[in-house]
């Protein structure tokens, strides 16, 4: 008995899938993608050319497997025993449906070598022989390339549309750039550079925007960071998925000290309730290191996010699946250096000196400015250099601590360091360094490669005494007559008081 069979729709829409990017990155059109045919179901085309007849298992596919499978899996195959019992269940399937999604990975699983060709037309690609197809993206993806493969796609014979275009996930790295010395500053600013004194601790933000994952049962992501000259907080990671806290238990992170590497792993987000444009953010604090790079060259940190790239084979969520890889985002720290030299009034070198810094941190209760030491600097014997590495832009103040003997010591110096370099940007660079001096008794220069300002500070010789002929000799001889004059007046009056 022949049995009709309604037209099987186009059960996914991945076929045309839209991309959700951010501003910062791009929409791929993979025009070389490539795609292969698998007959399913083979028949004859009714006369309104909107149904098969004679429905048979086709020659891209092991029916007999598929059938097994479909009855293990899915209570509505149960009593199915041929091809025709098949078509006639998948064909009740809505487009886009989890169960027409889940026939057509069984299918995918069944495939033989058996194709159907496929001619490309202006229209889209076409199939002269009448039937129920599997439509597969072939594309040889070369390994943790920027890409992804189209899902499976079911589809009825005659003009089919495919629209290579592939949908995949971006990411970016960003951090807060806080000034100690202006409290004004409360106000986190994400982006992509900043500076900082050695040994601060940095606040990061990683944030991974999913494509569509809609036709992926499992979708796992792993955050790869590379520091340099930076130590992470281990304790600090935490993950949000959609502004929501994901619990710790959800995800591996893995802290490298020597190669300076993080990774943060989910082995299935899905899981986690994530979905279409789901925003995943990875935030922790890291410390600049010692050693840190000092002016332009910087200390780069770079992330890529590694993602499920074939919705055909996404693994069962326990094993890392075939991925690729998005490309990377550069985050870049600057750090700086103050120098001061210390001459004599003719502008040679002089030793003996001692000095130390301090960084305006905030103000006390009654307003007066908080100065954090950061160290004093100098032998007290030979030096004549003096110089403070790894100082972030801010207030500062340079004092002598020991001073040369025979030599006046000098008055505190006020200066500011102001840095300025790319917040937005793909390679965030130092555009400016300068320091202004508030006493206005030294003057810095500025260095912007070396990342360092530099001054001399210079001593007078000890106390001088009013010089003969000057106008301190003459307030001395005239204080000495009125105390003359003085003495006299006080004898004369003794001797009157004794007649």
């Amino acid at each position: 008995m022949k049995k009709r069979m309604k037209k099987l729709l186009a059960l996914f829409a991945a076929a045309a899938m839209t991309m959700s990017m951010s501003v910062a990155a791009f929409a791929q059109n993979i025009a070389d993608h490539t795609f292969t045919a698998y007959q399913i179901f083979s028949g004859t085309q009714a006369a309104d050319k909107a149904a098969l007849c004679d429905v048979e298992w086709g020659s891209g596919v092991d029916g007999a497997a598929i059938l097994a499978e479909l009855k293990e899996a899915d209570t509505v195959y149960a009593d199915c025993e041929t091809a025709a019992d098949v078509a006639e269940v998948v064909a009740g399937f809505d487009s886009n449906s989890a169960a027409a999604m889940a026939f057509a990975r069984i299918v995918d699983a069944h495939r033989t070598g058996t194709t159907t060709a496929l001619n490309k037309g202006e229209q889209g690609y076409t199939i002269s022989t009448p039937g129920y197809y599997l439509i597969v993206d072939t594309t040889k993806l070369e390994d943790g390339s920027y890409d992804a493969l189209n899902l499976s796609l079911l589809q009825c014979y005659e003009t089919i549309t495919i629209a290579t275009k592939t949908d995949i996930p971006t990411v970016v790295k960003k951090v807060d750039d806080v000034n100690d010395s202006n409290t004004s500053e409360d106000t986190v600013v994400w982006q992509d550079s900043a500076d900082y004194d050695i040994g601060d601790e940095i606040p990061y933000q990683i944030t991974g925007t999913l494509g569509d994952i809609s036709k992926f049962p499992t979708y796992y992501v792993n955050f790869h960071d590379t520091m340099t000259n930076l130590t992470l907080k281990t304790d600090s990671v935490t993950v949000t998925l959609d502004n929501e806290t994901v619990n710790k238990n959800n995800y591996l992170v893995a802290w490298d000290p020597k190669t300076k590497t993080l990774d943060v792993e989910f082995m299935d987000v899905v899981a986690l309730g994530a979905k279409t444009n789901s925003v995943i953010v990875v935030s922790y604090i890291a410390t600049l290191d010692e050693g840190a790079n000092i002016g332009a060259t910087g200390n780069p940190n770079e992330v890529y996010l590694e993602f499920s790239n074939n919705p055909n084979n996404s693994g069962n969520g326990t094993t890392k699946p075939s991925t690729g890889k998005t490309p990377v985002d550069t985050n870049i720290i600057f750090t700086y250096k103050v120098i001061a030299n210390k001459v004599d009034p003719a502008g040679k070198p002089l030793a003996g000196a001692k000095f130390a810094l301090y960084k305006a941190i905030g103000t006390d209760e009654k307003g007066e400015t908080i100065w954090q030491d950061l160290g004093e600097v100098g032998d007290g014997e030979k030096d004549t250099t003096f110089a403070w590495t790894g100082l972030d832009d801010g207030d500062y103040k340079i004092v002598e601590t020991k001073v040369p003997e025979g030599y006046n010591k000098i008055a505190d110096q006020y200066f500011t360091v102001t840095a300025g370099h790319d917040i937005l940007s793909d390679n965030p660079a130092l555009t400016e360094l300068s320091g202004n001096s508030d006493t206005g008794m030294i003057t810095l220069a500025s260095d912007k490669e070396a990342g360092s300002l530099s001054t001399n500070i210079e001593n007078k010789q000890g106390t001088v005494l009013p010089s003969t002929g000057g106008m301190g000799t003459t307030v001395l001889y005239t204080t000495g007559a009125i105390l003359v004059i003085g003495a006299g007046v006080v004898l004369v009056a003794r001797r009157r008081v004794a007649k």
